[in-house]
């Protein structure tokens, strides 16, 4: 199997929109869009490196029982779709309920983290960032009405003025042999300073704010302990990005506008370590 169908089986990103409506998508609204899918990108990453390493300490701290136990689940896959992006006027009449589902029934429970390793050499521990997730059942209490126009919450104040544009999407999600299909959408906007906001409004995945800001390389994996091992030199494979391309700035990830795939740029991979001389992973 190429690396390109590795990709496709393990983090297909789609943006679900022809050559030609992605050209009429001005640049801000493209590098916004980029943002969002390379924020589920690293989300895919993030749980395939807890995997990685998960599987590799239990091979150190019982080889037998590691050796029988059952294979790990479905990799996560989240497929984006029906991308659209633009000013917030666009949304302000509608409802929240049409661009976001409510946090129940079955959610993905997110926790991000970011997991050190120190080295017998001492030098300072190498860092990448983890999630582990799980579907959960989740009922929804709330007596908050989510048929109320975008435009009302935010002269309410409950979305902040300072959101200028969004992003909004049908996500289908995929993990462990199960499957969800659901509407979401970020806002964008810059704070007092010029600083960014981002704000992703997903109440099937959380923890995406978290996931969004945190490194984009899995540093541990270039340690001895993870040497040889056939997962690891996978992932890193896996999260090549195509050559050539440039880092989105919010999330540091490349992603190509043709086919929706987000990585890290092999630059980036180089001088972490985790490829050399801008080829293969290190064995």
């Amino acid at each position: 199997m190429t690396k390109t169908m590795r990709w496709l089986v393990l983090c297909t990103l789609a943006v679900g929109a022809t050559r030609e409506a992605a050209a009429q998508v001005s640049t801000l609204d493209q590098s916004n869009i980029d943002a969002v899918r390379a924020t589920y990108a690293k989300l895919v990453f993030a749980s395939r490196f807890e995997t990685v390493k998960d599987d590799r300490m239990k091979q150190i701290s019982s080889p037998l029982a590691a050796s029988s136990q059952a294979p790990s689940p479905q990799p996560l896959t989240v497929e984006l779709s029906e991308i659209k992006a633009g000013p917030i006027q666009d949304i302000r009449p509608m409802n929240l309920s049409d661009l976001v589902t409510k946090p129940s029934g079955k959610i993905l429970d997110v926790t991000p983290g970011t997991w050190q390793y120190t080295t017998a050499d001492g030098q300072a521990p190498l860092i990448g960032e983890i999630a582990m997730i799980q579907w959960t059942n989740r009922e929804y209490l709330s007596s908050e009405n989510w048929d109320q126009p975008i435009g009302h919450l935010i002269d309410m104040g409950v979305f902040d003025s300072g959101y200028a544009r969004y992003v909004s999407y049908v996500a289908t999600v995929s993990y462990a042999g199960q499957e969800r299909q659901y509407p979401a959408f970020f806002l964008f906007g810059s704070a007092p300073g010029n600083s960014s906001m981002v704000l992703p409004l997903d109440d099937v995945i959380g923890g995406l704010s978290a996931i969004m800001q945190a490194p984009v390389t899995p540093d541990p994996l270039k340690a001895p302990l993870f040497r040889g091992m056939t997962e690891a030199t996978a992932l890193i494979n896996l999260m090549r990005a195509p050559d050539g391309c440039t880092p989105e700035s919010r999330t540091q990830m490349c992603c190509d506008e043709t086919t929706g795939m987000c990585g890290v740029s092999a630059e980036t991979l180089k001088d972490h370590g985790l490829i050399s001389s801008l080829g293969e992973s290190p064995r």
